[in-house]
């Protein structure tokens, strides 16, 4: 088991950075080999993750049949062999629809139906195979950023790109394919698909309330990490921070993330779910909240970096395991597949509309929207923890609620 979890983390590190973190660390480079504006190029990464989002429960669908693991090597060695197409697109036309195949690898692929995969086949153990997997994920960006712009300067921004492609075929695939596949063999299949219609299941999930107030939590929340990661690099230039340390601010907000994950990893039994989840949602609000007092004092931004990225690294873990807890694991792949319909297209869209809100006034406008969101995020999730806690009475008397 401990060689499938190492192999899935490097497939998941590898792929991440390759596939997604990839577009961040290029995107000032790539604003001046194509000469395009900023909100056309960054609603390239926003057509992928939309993209993404609407093929999400169709990957779920898979996971819930058992075709887990072709799915997720096919997907990363549909993205892998994307990528380098990229040095070949002319026009803007051209680099979105290569941005949007790549959208569909990423469906299959990063964490989403991982995390659904390693749950269904191992129910609330694969808590503790998931945190690992993102201790190691989380040094995805912090590997990427100054490795693509080391190599960018040396080589070029399209041999860059090209070599990343070969470690992800050559690395990241067959690690993700090998891991997930002895993660099926040496496990007992935890959850099976109710036989239902593809239909009639999704109808019986969109009806309950607390689905779309889980979602929409996550979702909200999804804005304020897309906006302010994507922007972040000319956010903190904004902010008078210079390249060099500019680049060190956002290679540590991976390390953030794992040191969250650790933290999670201690005292995960020790502590209810849903009030972790809250607790990591008021640390991104304050996050968000050092980021704007940054202006006038920038050592907040290390505030900002540490708070958002421990926050947001244990929400990645957790997402999976509270959609369990709250909605049941029947149809766990299903119902995590059509959550990640919002939550990604919330993603997708948040760099493209914090292009649009710097262009009308400024990061400032940027980051009082994003701690808009943050705001919302709580309210929904504290409307999740009572209607659970409603129905967990309801269902049991003598039980105590989560």
């Amino acid at each position: 088991m401990k060689t499938a979890v190492s192999l899935v983390a490097i497939g998941q590190t590898l792929l991440w950075g390759g596939l997604y973190y990839i577009f961040p660390a290029l995107l000032l480079d790539w604003e001046q080999s194509y000469g395009w504006s900023r909100p056309e190029m960054t609603f390239a990464l926003a057509l992928a993750v939309i993209v993404s989002a609407l093929f999400a429960p169709i990957a779920g669908a898979q996971i819930d049949r058992g075709r887990g693991v072709l799915l997720l090597t096919g997907s990363a060695l549909l993205g892998s062999l994307l990528l380098p197409l990229l040095p070949f697109a002319e026009n803007l036309t051209t680099f979105y629809l290569i941005w949007a195949a790549i959208g569909v690898a990423m469906a299959g692929c990063l964490y989403e139906p991982c995390f659904a995969f390693m749950v269904y086949y191992h129910g609330e153990q694969a808590k503790r195979s998931i945190t690992l997997v993102t201790l190691a994920a989380g040094f995805a960006s912090t590997i990427c950023f100054p490795a693509a712009n080391y190599l960018s300067d040396l080589i070029g921004v399209d041999q860059t790109v090209r070599v990343i492609a070969a470690v992800l075929v050559f690395i990241a695939v067959p690690a993700l394919g090998i891991g997930s596949h002895l993660m099926k063999n040496g496990s007992t299949l935890c959850c099976t698909a109710e036989p239902t219609t593809l239909s009639k299941s999704t109808v019986i999930i969109l009806k309950r309330p607390l689905f779309w107030f889980l979602a929409f939590g996550f979702s909200f929340m999804a804005l304020n990490h897309g906006a302010l990661l994507n922007h972040f690099l000319p956010l903190v230039r904004d902010r008078g921070l210079s390249a060099e340390l500019s680049i060190l601010a956002v290679s540590m907000i991976g390390p953030m993330q794992v040191a969250g994950r650790m933290v999670w990893m201690a005292f995960d039994k020790k502590l209810k779910l849903l009030q972790v989840t809250l607790a990591c949602f008021l640390s991104l609000t304050l996050a968000s909240i050092a980021l704007w007092g940054s202006a006038n004092w920038p050592v907040l931004i290390a505030a900002f970096v540490l708070l958002q990225g421990s926050a947001y690294g244990v929400v990645s873990i957790i997402k999976p395991l509270v959609a369990r807890e709250v909605m049941g694991p029947g149809q766990l792949g299903k119902v995590t597949g059509l959550m990640a319909v919002p939550y990604l297209l919330c993603f997708a869209l948040s760099p493209y509309a914090a292009s649009l809100l710097w262009e009308e006034g400024g990061y400032d406008l940027v980051i009082l929207a994003s701690t808009t969101c943050c705001l919302l995020s709580m309210g929904c999730l504290i409307t999740v923890i009572r209607k659970h806690r409603t129905e967990t009475v309801s269902a049991d008397p003598d039980k105590k609620p989560a």
